[in-house]
């Protein structure tokens, strides 16, 4: 009787643990149980624990409708509790006697379940979408017990990752798998998962439509300047048939998807209506609250369940006067005129105190409740540069933790605009940029009360697996780098090329390869850790990209004579965007003049009248914020003293605003006149230097930064020294050097597609860098001793007429001409038929060997300045064609003999110079070659007078 008792007690305590055992060795006894009526979101989410326990435990439970004996089952279930976005959603995934219950308040929220239990008890992550941004550890047995039971409630109501630039079904199902419950819009998905079907119009507006719309209906499109304009974004938001061809719209894409949520948003800086009935309401924020109040109860009216939403943006981030407490939330305020680089609190960035500000004011005017759009990816949307902002997100997802929003946005960039990725796999190719800040952002969304950088080192752990130390310490000193930058990111679409300048150092460029490279041994070191490889690989990618940025960028600069009376003026030319189409690129032309004195700045500029747009003069006042929404002219500047930064614009009319600090309220004294003629309006600005802080004018040495706009209309944009609006860090310096003089000038030659976005900054003697490409004053013959400088992929672009022209009359008045190359150029064509110098021939060099400074006629200071510097592999010439070069570096090959890769030669009346690696070159090094030839010249040029 005994035996027998005891045998009893051990199969029940054996029964007992294997029906706490989910699996074990391949095997299990559960089952995943739905019900007879199960809906297809239940049906989705237990093919997805299926699949996730198949990978995990390597185990495939069946999808049943009847529970087994209690002990043997997972319950998947809906309860529901409220309307999708009245309530926040609730996740519960519950131990009761062996059996899981992966429940939901929605029946996506059942879904959110199983991804939870997956996350928590399985192991796995989801760091980026694709199959190869999954990751997890295979079990070979998992216990089941009390210790899995919670209820879990994500922080925001409504988290939304809205794609851009293209749809992605491997990134829907990483929204998913990452609790994002607004994102998803693929039909193939939404059959399967029941998630808040959304609509985003941005289409307050008639772009796109067809013409004849517009021969038979044109006071429905944007009055400008006395016409109706079919271009542009625009449309008569007050012209109540416009209304009603916008809400017949909204309609039928209600009736066709059944969308929860329509989020309405009106297009920034679009064509405005000047009619009389739009100019009516001067407050741009109130023409689109009274549109969209007015488009909302019509909505509403029809479909009293749908939620409407709306955006505070860009254009509409100022409050409006009227009522806007008539949406379903908030207006989404567009947070993109925060400081990227800095936390919110950071009392030395200005642009913290003013954002937070705006958005308390929007919380305050909707009645405690706001909601944020978000654009921490676009910072540098149009280049392949990451923006290393660990610091600056987790910081800000905190906050946002505080604030509680209703609804949270970011957007997610499905297809990146540049063609560098293409190298890279399908997953890599479309995401690899984002994957930190969009992994950081989309789990402290939900879960904002995680530490920050625990979350941050158990991605790196994941991401890199047995590098992830190395990796951890490279992405925070990378973001430690980023949050200690002197300078200021704010909206978007930037150049890192002098961001780049601020991050980094040399020192830090060593050391952070350094630790790309004993990743790179440590992931290689076994078999099983080949996953890894390619992370580290795309890391390294990604920063050797800044790298490039550091090597080979500087800002244009102008350099100004320290000294009595006033200096010749210095021209520019202002430039349209690159995507400018048609004749309006070439047509837009904006040129001017600046110099000063002792006591002042004096600035001139033409704006040229551009065909078939009508001048719109604008009001004749000051500090009318309207003003940016006509015809305008705005300079840029930002001294040495105390960095301050200052705007002055005008319009045709002679109306004027001044700005410091973004603060209106400054009024200076300063001088402008402006004048319509008949094919241009002109200005001419005078600013004391009092007025920017200084006793008399700047010292010696002192540097400032300066850019300038000219905008017509949304269609119409140009910019000096590129097509920028607010951004300093994309400007031009003004250098104030007692040698400097407007006559000695580098023209600086570039491609039409550059590679890198190269341009100097030279300290030689006070020359001053002009920016020229081949469309623009290429067959202007010198007349001065010109130094022409041409970098990689330009000389092939060069037409013949180039070289007949500008070279030959540049060596003909005893100039300096100096081709910087990388090895790809055909100089044989170049040198064979156009310039008859000889032929080259290039072998590549040993990574491992450095540059020996060759030159006799070098000091010994020099010999040891310029020595060792190269440490990347190029080319070299190991064949020069004629007697009469001077080597002056060279670089040995693998055969160890040395191989020229710097050299000039006397030619005409002129000098012709060669310079390879300029992509390789650190910055400093190029511009210090360049110094060291202009002297060379100058000494052997005054040697032959």
């Amino acid at each position: 009787m005994r035996k027998f008792i005891v045998t009893l007690l051990v199969l029940f305590f054996v029964f007992a643990v294997y029906a706490n055992t989910l699996f074990e060795n391949g095997k299990s006894s559960y089952s995943i149980v739905l019900s007879p009526n199960a809906n297809p979101t239940e049906k989705f989410a237990a093919e997805e624990l299926q699949s996730l326990l198949k990978k995990s435990g390597n185990v495939t439970l069946p999808i049943v409708q009847a529970p087994a004996s209690k002990g043997h089952n997972i319950f998947i279930k809906t309860v529901p509790n409220g309307k999708k976005l009245e309530v926040r959603d609730q996740i519960t995934i519950k131990y009761d006697q062996g059996d899981l219950i992966l429940q939901g308040n929605f029946s996506y929220c059942a879904l959110f379940a199983v991804y939870r239990f997956a996350e928590k008890q399985l192991g796995f992550r989801w760091l980026y979408p694709g199959e190869a941004g999954e990751f997890y550890t295979p079990k070979n047995k998992l216990v089941l017990s009390e210790d899995v039971s919670e209820v879990f409630i994500p922080k925001i109501r409504i988290r939304a990752m809205f794609q851009v630039w293209g749809r992605s079904l491997e990134c829907e199902k990483w929204i998913l798998h990452n609790y994002g419950n607004i994102g998803i819009r693929s039909e193939e998905l939404l059959a399967k998962v029941d998630v808040p079907r959304f609509y985003v119009s941005a289409f307050a507006e008639l772009r796109g439509r067809n013409k004849d719309l517009f021969k038979t209906d044109p006071e429905l499109f944007s009055l400008r300047g006395g016409k109706r304009v079919e271009y542009g974004w625009g449309g008569c938001w007050t012209n109540p048939r416009y209304m009603d061809l916008y809400v017949r719209e909204v309609f039928e894409r209600i009736e066709k998807e059944k969308f929860d949520l329509l989020f309405l948003v009106a297009p920034d800086t679009t064509i405005r209506c000047q009619c009389a009935n739009c100019n009516a309401e001067k407050s741009i924020p109130d023409r689109w609250t009274n549109f969209f109040r007015i488009v909302s109860k019509r909505i509403k009216e029809r479909y009293p369940d749908i939620k409407l939403a709306t955006c505070a943006y860009h254009e509409y981030r100022e409050l409006p006067k009227g009522d806007i407490r008539f949406a379903d939330y908030a207006p989404s305020f567009s947070f993109s005129n925060r400081c990227y680089i800095h936390n919110l609190n950071d009392p030395k960035c200005p642009y913290q105190a003013k954002a937070l500000g705006m958005i308390d004011s929007w919380k305050k005017k909707f009645g405690g409740d706001v909601s944020v759009n978000c654009y921490e990816n676009a910072v540098f949307i149009h280049y392949s540069s990451f923006a290393p902002m660990l610091n600056m997100l987790i910081d800000q997802m905190k906050y946002f933790a505080k604030l509680d929003p209703q609804l949270l946005r970011t957007e997610l960039y499905v297809i990146a605009p540049w063609a560098r990725f293409q190298k890279w796999d399908k997953e890599f190719n479309q995401y690899s940029l984002y994957r930190l800040t969009n992994y950081i952002f989309v789990t402290m969304m939900h879960s904002p009360e995680v530490d920050g950088k625990q979350l941050f080192r158990e991605y790196c752990d994941t991401l890199y697996g047995p590098a992830g130390d190395v990796m951890y310490k490279y992405h925070t000193e990378i973001a430690d780098a980023w949050s200690n930058m002197d300078t200021h990111l704010v909206y978007y679409f930037h150049n890192p090329g002098i961001v780049s300048q601020k991050m980094l150092t040399p020192e830090l460029i060593v050391r952070f390869n350094t630790y790309f490279a004993y990743a790179e041994k440590i992931v290689r070191s076994k078999p099983e850790y080949k996953r890894y490889i390619k992370e580290v690989a795309l890391d390294k990618f990604n920063f050797e990209q800044w790298v490039k940025c550091y090597n080979s960028y500087s800002v244009s600069a102008w350099k100004f004579p320290v000294g009595k009376g006033k200096n010749k003026p210095y021209k520019f030319t202002m430039k349209t965007p690159d995507g400018s189409k048609g004749k309006k690129k070439s047509l837009m032309k904006t040129s001017g003049t600046i110099a000063r004195d002792d006591n002042f700045l004096y600035i001139h500029v033409d704006c040229f009248n551009i065909p078939g747009v009508k001048l719109v003069k604008g009001e004749k006042t000051r500090d009318n914020r309207n003003l940016f929404k006509s015809e305008n002219v705005e300079f840029l500047i930002r001294t040495d003293q105390q960095n301050a930064s200052f705007r002055f614009a005008v319009n045709p009319a002679g109306g004027f605003c001044d700005i410091r600090r973004n603060d209106f309220s400054w009024n200076p004294s300063w001088e402008v006149k402006t004048t319509i003629k008949k094919d241009r309006w002109t200005a001419d600005i005078v600013i004391p230097f009092r007025e920017l802080g200084y006793e008399g004018h700047p010292m010696e040495g002192a540097a400032w930064s300066i850019g300038a706009r000219r905008y017509v209309n949304n269609a119409n944009i140009a910019g000096f020294p590129i097509p920028a609006s607010k951004k300093i860090t994309e400007t031009a310096r003004m250098i104030f050097d007692p040698k400097a003089s407007p006559e000695k000038v580098i023209t600086h030659i570039v491609s039409k597609k550059p590679k890198a976005d190269f341009s100097l900054d030279l300290n030689a003697d006070g020359w001053v860098v002009n920016k020229e490409t081949f469309k623009a004053g290429w067959n202007k013959r010198s007349e001065n001793k010109e130094v022409i400088l041409l970098t990689p992929g330009t000389v092939d672009e060069a037409p013949l007429s180039f070289y007949r022209n500008r070279i030959d009359s540049a060596l003909d008045n005893g100039g300096l001409v100096i081709f910087s190359d990388d090895g790809k150029t055909n100089w044989q064509a170049l040198f064979g038929k156009k310039f008859p110098l000889g032929y080259f021939r290039y072998k590549q060099i040993d990574p491992s060997e450095k540059l020996t400074w060759a030159d006799r006629k070098s000091t010994p200071e020099e010999n040891k300045k310029w020595s060792t510097i190269l440490f990347t592999a190029g080319p070299a010439i190991y064949n020069i064609p004629s007697a009469g070069w001077h080597i002056l570096a060279t670089q040995k090959l693998s055969n160890g003999k040395d191989a020229p890769v710097m050299m000039y030669k006397q030619h005409r009346k002129g000098m012709v110079a060669l310079i390879l690696h300029m992509e390789f070159i650190p910055q400093k090094h190029f511009t210090g070659f360049l110094e060291f030839l202009i002297k060379r010249w100058e000494k052997e040029s005054a040697g032959k007078r």
